[in-house]
């Protein structure tokens, strides 16, 4: 099984497959209608990634500006099998590369169960439009770090001063996860709760992750031990993170 990026010569075998694939997705005739109409084209301005298994069995296309998932569709002969969990799984690497903090995806009603089972959760109320009756779902990146030993290398310590903010006093170490930073070039901010005092690096546990909505960004809460304050861990970030409106996953 091969997963890989489709080329256009190949989008004419994706909308074949989506076509064959979409008679038994659940959804209205009126819904099947609309889908195939927005598949046919909104497909070249699609990311789309291809699952082989000596022939096309799989498809998933997104909007690679904010990782939003567009289409998913798996032969249905190829169900249960592994394509949809093979194509996912490279999603998510693509978004761990582009350092985003959240996949999203409308997701047809009849399908909401899928994308819960691949660890995605309803972020909003059900939207009818089309023929078609969708779920907002969101999956949350990072969320594999949370309990682990990390070390905050601190750039911004206890008690001084915000960069850009010159009223706005630090009110916890802030700064790097190392780790990340050398072993692939990527910039996690964390926050350390629980520390008084400036320190200029911090080993401690991710006890939560801060998901802001409008820069798809993540900035983690790293606690010197697993046990902790979550006021004071809110308290901590607070300041800083009032401008932005966030979800804070915890352990």
């Amino acid at each position: 099984m091969e997963v890989r990026e489709l080329q256009p010569q190949e989008h004419a075998e994706a909308l074949a497959l989506i076509k064959d694939t979409v008679k038994s997705s659940g959804l209205s005739e009126a819904g099947r209608k609309s889908f195939l109409e927005f598949a046919e084209s909104h497909l070249g301005s699609l990311r789309l990634l291809g699952c082989f298994d000596e022939k096309l069995i799989g498809v998933l296309g997104y909007n690679p500006d904010r990782f939003h998932l567009a289409l998913f569709f798996v032969r249905e002969e190829a169900q249960g099998k592994g394509a949809g969990k093979a194509l996912f799984a490279a999603l998510r690497r693509e978004a761990h590369d582009a350092d985003v903090s959240r996949i999203t995806v409308h997701a047809a009603e009849a399908s909401s169960g899928f994308y819960e089972a691949l660890g995605f959760r309803q972020e909003g109320e059900t939207i009818e439009a089309s023929g078609i009756r969708s779920i907002p779902m969101e999956y949350l990146m990072d969320r594999e770090y949370l309990g682990q030993e990390v070390t905050v290398i601190v750039d911004h310590p206890y008690g001084s001063l915000h960069p850009h903010y010159p009223d706005l006093e630090f009110a916890c170490n802030y700064g790097y996860v190392e780790e990340l930073a050398v072993r692939e070039g990527i910039f996690r901010n964390a926050y350390v709760c629980g520390i008084h005092e400036p320190r200029e690096k911090v080993k401690g546990f991710v006890v939560g992750i801060i998901y802001h909505r409008e820069d798809n960004d993540a900035r983690w809460i790293v606690s010197p031990e697993k046990t902790y304050d979550r006021t004071e861990a809110v308290n901590a970030a607070g300041d800083t993170e009032q401008y932005f409106e966030s979800t804070i996953l915890w352990l």
